[in-house]
């Protein structure tokens, strides 16, 4: 499992989670920042230049 430095990976319920299941679960932690790694990177920026900037305001 590759775990990409969000908030939500240093939660006290995940942190938890990790220890209980470390023994059995193979555990990758990327760089603090290294969008170049993270493949969810790659869809929201397809996202981004495609969905988000098509969008027009009125004002």
């Amino acid at each position: 499992m590759v775990l990409n430095n969000a908030q939500i990976h240093h939660a006290k319920m995940v942190r938890e989670f990790l220890r209980e299941e470390g023994p059995c679960v193979h555990f990758i932690s990327l760089p603090p920042y290294s969008p170049q790694r993270d493949p969810i990177e790659r869809l929201w920026k397809g996202r981004k230049d495609t969905v988000i900037a098509n969008v027009f305001h009125n004002d």
